[in-house]
């Protein structure tokens, strides 16, 4: 979401404008992900402060059956966006070293969707699961257990169990 916060930068700091949020972003492996929520910018001493509300979901491999689901998450964002160029001169202003800064452009516009975007990646688990209870696949067969049971031998033991079985057979005849 492009917003032009001209005006906001020419008020006095703590000025607050609100906007409602209701956009989709492409989000690298997840797939485009639908936002809604609520964004408010600030006007700070060097800039804006964006802080939001988001609820937004995205498309996750489940890592126990691989099917493919959507990962509901809320996020509460904060980012400062720094200005580049005086609103009213439009003279350059000396910006942060950092590489990562979110920047105004020189329309005094600032963009909403890199910083949205980091904190949705931020956000996807390392192993998401489709639900708590899932059973995975069959590490014989690869059958998808929540869909049924498989035809393989559930009685196969472990074969490191093998000495103490023989150990505790011989010690149950004594």
């Amino acid at each position: 979401m492009r917003i032009n916060v001209a005006e906001l930068l020419q008020r006095p700091v703590g000025s607050t404008t609100s906007y409602p949020l209701e956009e989709t972003i492409e989000v690298a492996d997840g797939g485009p992900s639908r936002l809604a929520g609520a964004l408010q910018l600030m006007r700070i001493g060097r800039g804006i402060l964006m802080r939001a509300g988001i609820d937004t979901s995205y498309k996750v491999v489940c890592s126990r059956c691989l099917e493919t689901f959507d990962y509901p998450v809320r996020l509460n964002i904060e980012e400062e966006f720094f200005q580049k160029a005086d609103v009213n001169t439009g003279g350059p202003l000396p910006v942060p070293s950092d590489n990562g800064a979110f920047l105004i452009d020189e329309n005094q516009e600032l963009d909403t969707d890199e910083a949205v975007r980091q904190h949705i990646v931020m956000s996807m688990p390392m192993h998401p699961i489709c639900r708590e209870d899932c059973p995975g696949l069959c590490p014989r067969c690869g059958q998808n257990l929540k869909e049924g049971l498989c035809a393989c031998d559930q009685r196969e033991e472990d074969p490191r169990w093998k000495r103490l079985r023989e150990w505790a057979s011989r010690n149950d005849k004594d």
